[in-house]
């Protein structure tokens, strides 16, 4: 039985584990044996660990907030390497083959800009995040 409060048993932790599984599988396989579609593939599989890591980053955050350690969540690290993750996967989606022949050429450079713009800046600022994360915590590193 789950003994302490704000953390997550061993069935929680297999459901997420099996979502997660489930849900990589197939873009795993679209990935490997289907090099057409390789950038769509992989793109997708961005945007879902992103949702992923973007939900472990709202549940850490709510943990801290029940402790009494309130974050806002422009300076949790997890929540923006998750964003970070996704708009990296919408430029990877932006610049797929698939997806190119059906946009126009402005809507591609708006679309293809601003996701650069929102990756490197997410990207950036994520790296700056985890430093300041990880010198200034001295507890267990935990995620949930």
């Amino acid at each position: 039985m789950n003994t302490r409060p704000g953390r997550l048993g061993i069935r929680q932790y297999s459901l997420i584990l099996s979502l997660v599984i489930v849900l990589c599988i197939p873009f795993l396989l679209t990935f490997f044996f289907f090099q057409a579609y390789r950038t769509l593939a992989l793109a997708l599989m961005m945007l879902v660990v992103g949702s992923v890591g973007l939900f472990a980053g709202i549940k850490q955050a709510h943990l801290s907030k029940r402790n009494g350690a309130s974050l806002p969540w422009w300076k949790h690290y997890l929540v923006i390497m998750a964003l970070f993750e996704m708009s990296f996967g919408g430029l990877l989606l932006d610049v797929s083959p698939q997806i190119l022949h059906l946009l126009n050429e402005t809507l591609f450079n708006i679309l293809g800009y601003f996701f650069l713009v929102l990756t490197l800046g997410f990207g950036i600022y994520a790296l700056v995040l985890t430093v300041q994360y990880l010198a200034t915590n001295t507890t267990s590193r935990h995620l949930f």
